[in-house]
């Protein structure tokens, strides 16, 4: 069944990976369907890596109010039969509001729940991965889910050539971790991430591509435990040049 499908998730670097495989699934159940993309400007090399993605549509970092009723404007005009989304805050609701769609699916976010979880610190055994519930709004459109983990693919312009930052290329597995998280409900200890970098390292041989910003940097504790040329800490790393990077990893931890 032909579809015209609007897939919001407008951040953030995490999050909007972990889509790459609704994006996937939606295009495995409707193949002829033309699906877009709504999320921030700064992410549109991540979503250029989906496999499925006809189009992308971006907003500012910058964007108002008004920026983002003006794009919900523009977006009624594709006369959309369903919207996904995938991030579930007032600016995806406005969107859902603004532009007509016959279908809307909004996945669980499960506010509640994880409120719970921060408070406790403990997360239920039977907690389900945020991509199930990303995938939810696949079944909810009545398809069926077949990819259960993020998929991306180098971007065209570095395919033919190795985007994976030296001193680490050619060092066998590559594994790029990505501590930091806005939200305190996201945060994992900087320490927890520094025991599995070494640990990946000294089981597997691994190279490390520790993803920061600058808020983060020297936290990592990691000088003298993983070598030199196994090591690479990229701060403030253009998302466009991570694309690559994350597409060509062998693991990706956020």
């Amino acid at each position: 069944m032909k579809k015209n499908i609007l897939v919001v998730r407008l951040s953030s670097l995490g999050d909007v990976i972990l889509t790459s495989a609704t994006a996937l699934n939606l295009k495995v159940n409707f193949p002829d369907s033309r699906i877009v993309y709504l999320t921030r400007e700064r992410y549109q090399p991540l979503v250029e890596c989906f496999e499925g993605i006809d189009e992308i549509m971006t907003l500012p970092q910058s964007a108002s109010s008004i920026d983002h009723f003006k794009l919900a404007l523009k977006l009624d005009e594709y006369n959309f039969d369903a919207i996904i989304d995938l991030h579930g805050n007032f600016r995806s609701w406005l969107a859902r509001k603004i532009i007509t769609a016959n279908v809307r699916c909004v996945y669980p976010k499960r506010r509640i729940e994880r409120l719970r979880i921060v408070k406790r610190h403990r997360i239920p055994a039977a907690w389900p991965h945020t991509i199930d519930l990303y995938n939810n709004c696949v079944e909810q459109l009545g398809g069926r889910v077949v990819c259960k983990r993020p998929i991306m693919r180098p971007p065209v312009a570095e395919r033919e050539i190795s985007s994976t930052p030296k001193p680490v290329e050619n060092k066998g597995n590559v594994v790029v971790i990505a501590p930091g998280a806005a939200h305190p409900n996201k945060q994992w200890p900087m320490e927890r991430f520094s025991e599995v970098a070494v640990n990946l390292h000294r089981s597997h041989g691994a190279a490390i591509v520790w993803a920061i910003t600058s808020t983060d940097k020297g936290k990592s504790q990691l000088e003298g435990k993983i070598p030199a040329d196994h090591f690479l800490e990229p701060v403030d790393y253009p998302v466009d040049k991570l694309a690559g990077v994350i597409a060509r990893a062998d693991l990706t931890i956020a």
